[in-house]
């Protein structure tokens, strides 16, 4: 197919025609040879990248391409000289037998389905599919590229389920993945109980706390519930966080100092009066992940104090984490409720934790609380006053009535344990 003859004589075409159906063999290079030298002659000073002869890539042999008409006719050489070329009539394409079709077809979808999307590359626009692995986009059938889809676990779009038009599922699908990969960034974040990588330095936590107490407004503020505001923003509360991460980073020398109370907690612990200043220099991402890593050990530690039989002083359960002794201290020294439920927070007693447990009566009781032994009732006022004498029946009435409810439920809470 070259504009004088092959050039290639020493070598056997191994390149066999596109068509369907065809299986005539040539050298896919001079037919590039003819496609650029036909433009050359037609446009002199065109630009050879703009070339109107080219078949797309597509291996096409002389009886099939675009420009048939043109490459069977006498072309013109490069020199102006012409050159009247034969050729032989186009052979007759071999039927392939139906056993060969389905063969065919099997080996083409196996091949799609080992194809990923690494393979794909998409046209200069970014909306449609240019080539799969070796093979042209356009060259493959409806078939085929269904069953990459499939394998791929693409999506197929109503509007986009026309053979033409497959191509834009897997170039949707394809900008679709970084958008979903920023969406799920917060998702795939790890535990809060694992150790983030940036505490590098022992001081580090030391300092998170001191300024967790020197900024317990802010503190208490990241563990309130969220307002419209917060709503809307992907990081709420963040000048609360804004602030304690400036703080942290600041050069206050009251953070490099430990609790004086604190301190004296963690004796026979070989801490250094001046960690502090061995701390991390932390982003605010990195400080609010630390805090939040913090606050999930501390609340580990609490629930095994909590746990039943277990009765021993909190630093029996740091497991070596001394700064949670240290935290523990702290916040006990602020006297700060509010604060130190934040850090960790706990039912009152009065508070049914589930609807199958049992509802104990409150009492309007007069008496002292200090246990069964100081249980009395309010003598009788002296006189002859009846409507006196009579109130304080009703009233001893009232707490006998009481003490029998209370220790009903009592009786019936310890059957229902030893049951």
């Amino acid at each position: 197919m070259s504009s004088v003859g092959c050039r290639i004589d020493n070598m056997a075409p191994t390149d066999i025609c596109g068509e369907e159906g065809c299986n005539q063999k040539f050298h896919h290079a001079c037919q590039c040879e003819w496609e650029y030298l036909q433009y050359k002659l037609d446009y002199p000073n065109g630009d050879p990248s703009m070339c109107s002869y080219d078949s797309e890539g597509k291996k096409r042999c002389i009886h099939h391409h675009p420009h048939h008409e043109i490459a069977l006719a006498s072309t013109t050489s490069a020199d102006g000289a012409g050159v009247n070329r034969k050729e032989s009539p186009p052979k007759k394409a071999l039927k392939l037998s139906k056993e060969d079709k389905v063969k065919k077809k099997e080996q083409m979808l196996n091949w799609a389905r080992g194809m990923t999307l690494e393979n794909v590359v998409l046209n200069s626009a970014g909306d449609d599919v240019d080539s799969l692995g070796p093979k042209k986009w356009c060259e493959l059938s409806a078939e085929v590229k269904k069953e990459f889809l499939k394998k791929n676990k693409i999506q197929l779009s109503q509007s986009f389920r026309n053979a033409p038009d497959l191509g834009k599922n897997v170039a949707n699908h394809m900008k679709a993945a970084s958008f979903k990969d920023l969406i799920k960034a917060p998702l795939k974040s790890k535990s809060p109980t694992t150790k983030p990588s940036c505490i590098t330095e022992d001081g580090t936590l030391f300092r998170i706390i001191n300024t967790i107490i020197r900024n317990k407004e802010c503190y208490i503020e990241t563990k309130n519930a969220h307002d419209k505001e917060d709503q809307d923003s992907r990081d709420p509360k963040s000048s609360a966080w804004q602030i304690m991460c400036e703080d942290y980073n600041s050069s206050n020398e009251s953070l490099d100092q430990l609790s004086p109370i604190g301190q004296r907690a963690m004796v026979g612990y070989s801490i250094s009066s001046d960690i502090c200043k061995q701390h991390d220099k932390l982003t605010y991402g990195e400080f609010q992940e630390c805090v939040l890593y913090l606050n999930a050990q501390y609340r580990i530690v609490r629930n095994a104090e909590k746990a039943s039989g277990n009765h021993a002083h909190i630093g029996t359960y740091i497991g070596g984490k001394i700064y949670i002794l240290y935290f523990d201290e702290c916040l006990k020294e602020t006297g700060d409720k509010a604060l130190y439920c934040c850090a960790y927070p706990e039912l009152d007693g009065s508070i049914r934790r589930s609807s199958g447990e049992a509802f104990k009566p409150k009492l309007k009781s007069r008496r002292s609380s200090g246990g069964a032994s100081d249980r009395s009732y309010s003598p009788i006022p002296d006189g002859t006053n009846f409507r006196s004498k009579k109130l304080s029946a009703m009233d001893a009435t009232e707490e006998a009535a009481g003490a029998i409810a209370e220790r009903q439920y009592e009786m019936r809470h310890n059957d229902s344990l030893t049951a």
